[in-house]
This record gives structure tokens, sequence and C-alpha cells, in this order.
């Protein structure tokens, strides 16, 4: 629930700027000179930061809550906080009242804050998609002479003399949340508290109802794959090695 609390940091932060007047929150405003603020309408600007806030909130609360009930399109509710963070730069500059003053003064403060407010959310969104990118990778594994190696992110190499037992299941155990992961719609990889083990490793899509569990030395795994008949190979294939 990661976008939720997020999205409701952004309203809260809309709040402060366009009800409670905490301009200083406005990125730019709060770095130009005392002369250059003077001729600035920070009503408008303040309630134009405010709307962006809230909607890029709102849109993230409603992603955060279809990733709960298992939607995959969590990635279309970003977008709207990227579109509008490039929009609101230039939309900024219609309060800009100041245009006696040099043009060189201008371009020196609200553009390159500008410029900088654009660069900071493009390298913030090339994190976040790269992190979806491989979140929504299918889970693969393979059969080595000295394990099982299951890769991608939060994989890794199995020894044969490390597995205890292995299980195939066609449910999951209760979770109570993510220590330590990557939850994207009913895709979960990393580190996960569960009522009935304790800490465990999920790297599997809830939709295939096929699940193996590898209980090693390290701690259990539960992992599945691309489908319910590709899990159930593995799972005989780990049998077959482990016997």
């Amino acid at each position: 629930m990661i976008l939720v609390f997020v999205g409701a940091l952004l309203i809260f932060s809309g709040l402060a700027v366009h009800v409670f007047k905490f301009h200083s929150l406005i990125a730019g405003f709060n770095t130009l000179p005392k002369e250059r603020q003077a001729h600035v309408d920070i009503e408008g600007l303040s309630r134009l930061v405010g709307i962006y806030l809230y909607i890029s909130g709102g849109s993230l609360i409603l992603g955060g809550i279809l990733e709960k009930l298992g939607s995959n399109h969590t990635l279309w509710f970003v977008l709207p906080v990227a579109l509008g963070s490039i929009s609101l730069v230039f939309l900024a500059q219609k309060y800009d009242g100041s245009r006696h003053l040099a043009k060189k003064s201008r371009g020196r403060y609200f553009n390159n804050a500008g410029v900088i407010s654009i660069i900071s959310t493009l390298v913030t969104l090339l994190f976040v998609g790269v992190l979806l990118f491989y979140s929504y990778q299918p889970v693969k594994a393979n059969i080595l002479d000295e394990g099982i190696k299951i890769e991608g992110m939060y994989g890794g190499l199995y020894q044969w003399s490390s597995i205890e037992t292995v299980e195939l299941k066609d449910s999951l155990p209760n979770i109570t949340r993510r220590t330590n992961g990557a939850s994207v719609g009913a895709k979960l990889k990393g580190h996960f508290s569960t009522t009935e083990y304790g800490g465990v490793k999920l790297l599997l899509d809830k939709n295939v109802k096929e699940f193996i569990y590898l209980q090693t030395d390290r701690g259990l795994v539960i992992f599945n794959l691309t489908d319910a008949e590709a899990t159930k190979q593995i799972y005989k294939q780990i049998n077959e090695r482990g016997n």
C-alpha cells in the first residue's frame, strides 16, 4: 500500500500549500530573491500547485487500492504524476508577474527551477518504471547440476544439499505484510511475513494457482512460473533431483 501512503502525503502537502499557505514548500518560489517573490501571484500559484497535488495524490491512492484488489494496471495511475509535473512547470510561468525584470534574471531562477523539477521527476519515474518492469517479469527457474536457480529480482541459487522439503500446493499462506520486496498487482517478489510460517520469500504470481513450497536451510521460498503446467513440471524435476 505504498502508493496509498505516498498519495495521502501528496494530498496533505497540497492542503499545506493551498489552504494553510505554507508557500515555502513550493519548489522554485522559495529560492527566488525577495524582489522577485513580490511580483509572483502567490495565491494563483499555490492554487495551481494544490490542484496538481490533489490530482496526483488521488490518482496514486486509487492505484494503490486497485493494486490491493489484484489489478495489474498500477503503472497507469503513476502517469498523471509525471505528466502533471511537467505541465506544472510551464503553467506556473504565467503567475510570474515580474515581466519587467531582466530576462536573464527570470531564466536564472524560475526556469532553472523548472528544469531541475523536470529532471528530478524523470529520474524518479525512471527508477519507478525499472522497478515495476522487473516486478512484472515472470519468474524463471533452471535446473542445474548444483541446484535450482531462480532468475530475476530476489532470486538465487539453491543447492540440492540445502533443500529440506518441497511441496506443491494450490493456496498461499496468509500474508500479513511486506518486509522487503515488491508487490505489483498479483505479482509478489521479495520478503514477506505470514501467519503460518513467519518470514518467507515469495516469487510468484497469485493468479497462477499452483505454488511450490521450497524449504531450505535458509528459510522457506514459495514460487511459481508463468502457468500451472510449467510450475508442475519444474516441481517434478526438483523432486527427481532430490531423490
